[in-house]
């Protein structure tokens, strides 16, 4: 992996974290969830959606707290994200 790529794979998830934290949009979500997948593979991008899901549960936030929350619980088979 090349610097490039690298700086791509930052912007994106910084992209990501904006979405999901101050834009509250599933659609944002979405799209840089998906150039995330395709820069850095699924597990990654799924990982760092979970990541932040989980710091910032329960902090009045839409996408987390009714979507993100349920998403990951189902994967997690114990109830919690």
């Amino acid at each position: 992996m090349d610097n490039n790529q690298k700086t791509l794979i930052a912007e994106t998830m910084k992209n990501l974290q904006e979405a999901v934290l101050n834009e509250q949009s599933l659609t944002l979500m979405f799209q840089y969830e998906g150039e995330l997948t395709s820069l850095a593979g699924e597990s990654f991008s799924l990982g760092f959606l979970e990541a932040l899901a989980k710091a910032n549960l329960g902090a009045g936030n839409f996408v987390i707290d009714v979507y993100l929350s349920e998403v990951f619980k189902g994967e997690n088979k114990g109830g919690e994200i």
